[in-house]
């Protein structure tokens, strides 16, 4: 039954009529279902707040897992230096002929000899602006950050 069709109905009791403009309920053809204006700038609000918050500390824990490569390999350069020490009673400043393989992908790493010992440092430029992010380890396993990009 459309209510368009019959403009007057049954009352509830059966006697009598009622006119459709007297009813408590809208016909169904005025309800129009989705979102308004302002639930949608609500929820486009609260995602940009969140965003705002994410993306910030996102790039921070990527810039702290890009660390892990140099922390990793200036750690595998001491270990082969000792090697190295041990085999022939100095240290070395080439880190191919201490066995080291250089497949790092955010730094590049060098080696520089002192009169008892040597420094390893790990160089790298982690978000593509003028700092570099240098690590710095030596003949007494202390690794150090020296500047933060």
């Amino acid at each position: 039954m459309l209510l368009i069709d019959r403009p007057f109905q049954k009352n509830s009791s059966g006697k009598g009529i009622t006119a459709l403009n007297n009813l408590k309920q809208p016909p169904m053809f005025y309800c129009k279902p989705g979102f308004t204006f302002i639930e949608l700038l609500f929820v486009m609000i609260v995602i940009a707040i969140l965003s705002i918050i994410a993306i910030p500390l996102y790039f921070s824990i990527i810039k702290t897992a890009k660390t892990v490569e140099a922390q990793q390999a200036l750690t595998e350069i001491q270990r082969l230096e000792e090697l190295y020490l041990f085999d022939n009673n100095n240290y070395s400043n080439n880190l191919s002929g201490i066995g080291f393989k250089d497949q790092l992908k955010y730094y590049s790493v060098s080696i520089a000899l002192k009169p008892n010992g040597f420094t390893a440092t790990a160089t790298g430029n982690l978000d593509s602006d003028a700092d570099m992010d240098t690590w710095t380890i030596d003949e007494t396993k202390r690794l150090v950050h020296g500047i933060q990009d």
